[in-house]
């Protein structure tokens, strides 16, 4: 969970609405983030993380906690404040409307997560670049959020611009990227068991169409090729099977 400038007013105004209530909960414990570590660790080449939006740490925790060099940045100095009493960990206080703070290339690896839909569409643009700028050739950027077709994701009041797929796929490019590798996963439009999830998931492989779409998650590699490549959604889930 992370807070940005443009939506903390929008929290302040909604004291009552689940996600202040977050605010003033514990996070996720850091084995939380376990799988989210892994993955990047398998699917990039890990040296210095920086981990955007970090909330209150979980994620940098996880990583200083197995020795990883990684940066969190969060908007809301209170979360910034209470990761540091948490544990020691590298964590600031930053908003992504601003440059970040960092010299080009220094990144291996940025993390970011259930953040670009708290941003305004501008700051969002403009953060994707700074991104691109942060990171190393070869650098990977690891981004989940959730799809603008699951409902849950619309009716809350700090998700101000919710992606489909193809729209954040597009931006990336856009923000000099040049090869995507969607990692969606199928919305459980029949149900939740370990069947009807299996079902979707064989519909979603045959079928990715962004309606189906339960998040708009993704990786996108920098590199000084020049070529562009756009896989399907598939490929991750094809990928995923394969390293079963």
């Amino acid at each position: 969970m992370s807070y940005n400038k443009d939506c903390l007013k929008r929290i302040e105004n909604n004291k009552d609405t689940h996600y202040w209530e977050k605010r003033e909960k514990a996070p996720a414990d850091w084995y939380y983030y376990k799988p989210y570590l892994a993955t990047c660790i398998k699917y990039s080449n890990p040296g210095k993380i920086l981990d955007v939006g970090a909330g209150m740490g979980g994620f940098t925790e996880c990583c200083a906690r197995f020795g990883l060099d990684c940066v969190g940045l969060e908007g809301d100095d209170w979360a910034v404040k209470q990761a540091k009493k948490r544990y020691d960990m590298d964590i600031r206080q930053h908003f992504l409307e601003y440059k970040l703070p960092f010299n080009d290339g220094e990144f291996s690896v940025i993390f970011c997560s259930q953040v670009i839909e708290h941003l305004s569409e501008k700051t969002a643009k403009f953060a994707l670049k700074e991104f691109y700028r942060v990171l190393s050739d070869g650098g990977t950027l690891f981004i989940h959020s959730p799809c603008y077709y699951v409902r849950e994701a619309r009716i809350d009041p700090t998700h101000i611009n919710l992606y489909i797929p193809k729209r954040l796929c597009h931006e990336i490019i856009e923000a000099g990227f040049n090869i995507v590798i969607p990692m969606t996963y199928p919305r459980g439009v029949i149900g939740g068991s370990v069947v009807t999830k299996a079902i979707m998931t064989i519909l979603f492989v045959l079928f990715p169409c962004d309606r189906l779409a339960g998040n708009s998650s993704l990786m996108a590699k920098k590199t000084s090729d020049k070529e562009i490549k756009i896989f399907s959604p598939r490929y991750f889930h094809i990928q995923r099977i394969i390293h079963w």
